[in-house]
């Protein structure tokens, strides 16, 4: 929750329960979990970092690559395949960090803008959202190194677009699992919806 600058913990089932609310000293605009241990970015916070928690709140490290390498870190997802986090700046573009904060790879380009949600999946393909253009692109990362990439390099493959009537543009994305299904939000001008795409 950026504005409170918390991490709420949340019981699912029959009913959804708060079970725990944990407070940062970032904005905790964007949260993934991996391997028992919480990755949250700092969002429009001054410090530019992930920070990794313990489910009790304790900051166990943070990843604070150079100045200049992040500027709004909204969302982040671990790519369990190679064990890297992938970070949307909405500026900056996609940012690959190892898991000392180290960048790794880094894309974005003069067409492109408003880099939101991302994820990855078990195969280890890393799909984001952007406002422009309007929809779903799959990140192709192959032997890519840090700096940004000629205008007429493009490293995003549209996957799903939308179309720009109505002002709906794609927040939110999550994978699942369980049904090989990855899961949109939209935010708009007239209603907030949520998508659910095969893979």
């Amino acid at each position: 929750m950026p504005n409170e600058k918390s991490v709420a913990i949340i019981s699912v089932g029959k009913e959804l329960s708060l079970k725990k609310t944990i407070k940062l000293e970032v904005e905790c605009y964007g949260i993934t979990f991996y391997e028992n241990e919480f990755f949250v970015t700092s969002g429009w916070s001054t410090e530019k970092e992930i920070q990794v928690i313990d489910s009790e709140g304790v900051v166990k490290r943070k990843l604070r690559p150079e100045a200049g390498v992040l500027k709004c870190p909204l969302y982040v997802t671990v790519e369990p395949k190679f064990g890297r986090v992938y970070v949307s700046d909405y500026e900056n573009g996609v940012v690959g960090l190892d898991m000392g904060g180290e960048p790794i790879f880094r894309y974005n380009d003069t067409t492109t803008k408003g880099y939101m949600g991302i994820c990855s999946t078990p195969s280890g393909d890393v799909f984001i959202c952007t406002f422009q253009p309007n929809g779903i692109s799959k990140v192709m990362k192959e032997n890519k190194l840090v700096g940004s990439l000629p205008p007429d390099e493009s490293e995003l493959e549209p996957v799903i677009t939308l179309p720009n009537k109505g002002g709906q543009r794609p927040r939110s994305i999550a994978y699942s699992r369980k049904t090989n299904r990855i899961l949109i939000s939209f935010v708009g001008q007239s209603v907030d919806v949520m998508s659910i795409y095969h893979m």
